[in-house]
């Protein structure tokens, strides 16, 4: 026919790009290589990268960490990843025994439209021979629990000034014990108890918290820090405490017991056994409740008596058993008692008197307890004091203070401060009221007597020699 025909066929095209996202790094915290340096839990961030051109959506990451370690979310949800982009996930992990060095992670990334699996290594270092071992203990709604932090020592020589802070959200942080402590000696440690409170309204699940732990170190200030996992739980628990949890050794200390019932309903049957391995005697150790209502506190009057020779930190386990809507429940709670000497100051034989033109007061110090009173001041009020210096048991130590008043009635307030056996400043007072006077000297008496004789004289002669010239002149 002589005609030619162009004919145009339209077919869709697949273009693939063979990348996918991963996990291109992987940091412990802020630093670069260095992880929780012994067993506890870790925050580790992980760096996903997307190389291709459109935004990943619905990204869900879920590792698969080598042995001795273990994940405390099963999963981490990403919302998106942008494209050509990359993104920080923050993972936390439970390290158990590991050895420090390079390990290996598996990791599986699903995302709308696609799956990843990859590799990547993060390096366990130990930074310093001082570490902490958190022991968690969950939490329930509307109760409490506590958080026992252990700071060890595997070094060859003493670390000082050693302290922990933990920053908590959603769970509350209601009371702390043992703020620092001075010393810590080589292959030894320490213990920091952190109470908790999770209230009513908040959700049941796990709320990773920050513990830091600083000390110092060859003359360095160091820190550390640690994501420390608290899990909230629905458990019907009741609060079981012990205070003062302060005491002293080889003396007969006063403390409470108190078993609160937060709970919606009554408990009944309670039963708390206390314990210690160290040697303390406890008045009553076994203490049973028939019912406790809600919201309702029973407390008990323990007498305890440390018997150790120093200053020392008693561990104190309270275990308690209970019925609640018909079943039975047992939870287990551990209370660290500081024993410490007791310091009892005390003023005897105060007098006071005027000698040379000064006041002078004295009198006895007496200590009464186990422990020496540390840098005793005594004062009397605004006017005067003296450094006594420290002032052992069963050992008087007389003072004696000097000042100067205008004659007058006074009231003195005597005052001696002092430092106990955990450095607080504690005083005990003593009040004494004197008049004071100044007697006059007999030498100053006869010279105002003369004075008066001559001049009585000279007013004579002078009335005498007026006399005299009037009558001459007549």
């Amino acid at each position: 026919m002589g005609e030619i025909e162009n004919l145009t066929f339209l077919k869709p095209l697949n273009i693939v790009n063979n990348q996918t996202p991963s996990v291109v790094d992987s940091f412990w915290g802020g630093n670069q290589s260095l992880a929780f340096p012994e067993e506890g839990a870790a925050l580790l961030t992980l760096v996903v990268e997307n190389p291709l051109p459109i935004p990943l959506e619905n990204v869900n990451l879920t590792l698969i960490p080598p042995h001795g370690i273990s994940p405390v979310y099963p999963y981490v949800d990403i919302p998106e990843v942008g494209n050509f982009s990359v993104r920080e996930v923050s993972y936390p992990v439970q390290i158990g025994n590991v050895s420090a060095g390079p390990v290996t992670f598996r990791y599986v990334m699903s995302y709308e439209g696609g799956e990843a699996n990859g590799t990547f290594t993060a390096v366990i270092s130990q930074i310093s021979p001082v570490f902490a071992e958190p022991m968690t203990k969950p939490i329930p709604v509307g109760g409490y629990s506590n958080l026992t932090v252990y700071v060890v020592n595997n070094g060859s020589i003493p670390v000082q000034d050693v302290g922990a802070i933990l920053e908590v959200e959603g769970v509350q942080e209601i009371a702390y014990f043992n703020q620092t402590t001075l010393s810590i000696s080589p292959h030894s440690n320490s213990s920091f108890v952190f109470y908790l409170y999770a209230p009513p309204n908040l959700n049941t699940g796990v709320y990773p918290s920050l513990l830091k732990v600083f000390f110092s170190e060859y003359s360095r200030t160091l820190n550390e820090t640690y994501v420390v996992p608290l899990v909230v739980v629905q458990d019907p628990s009741i609060s079981v405490s012990l205070s003062p949890t302060t005491v002293f050794y080889s003396s007969n200390n006063t403390v409470l017991l108190s078993l609160t019932n937060p709970l919606p309903s009554p408990v009944y049957d309670v039963h708390v056994s206390l314990s210690s391995q160290s040697p303390l005697y406890i008045s009553s150790p076994s203490v049973t409740v028939a019912e406790i209502p809600p919201n309702t506190t029973s407390s008990f009057v323990e007498y305890v008596i440390p018997e150790v020779p120093s200053t020392s930190t008693i561990p104190l386990e309270m275990d308690t058993s209970y019925v609640y809507h018909g079943l039975p429940y047992n939870q287990v709670s551990l209370v660290e008692l500081f024993s410490t000497g007791n310091v009892s100051l005390s003023m005897t034989g105060v007098s006071s008197s005027v000698v040379n033109g000064s006041v002078v007061i004295s009198g006895t110090l007496v200590d009464e307890g186990n422990y020496p009173a540390k840098g005793v001041v005594v004062s009397v009020g605004n006017y005067t004091s003296v450094y006594i210096g420290d002032v052992s048991p069963d050992t008087p130590t007389p003072f004696s203070v000097s000042f100067t008043v205008p004659p007058g009635f006074y009231h003195f307030n005597v005052t001696a401060t002092y430092l106990n056996s955990v450095m607080q400043e504690k005083n005990v007072s003593y009040s004494i009221s004197m008049g004071v006077s100044y007697n006059t000297s007999t030498a100053d008496s006869k010279h105002v007597d003369f004075l008066g004789i001559g001049i009585a004289a000279v007013i004579v002669v002078l009335v005498f020699l007026i006399i005299y010239l009037s009558v001459r002149r007549k």
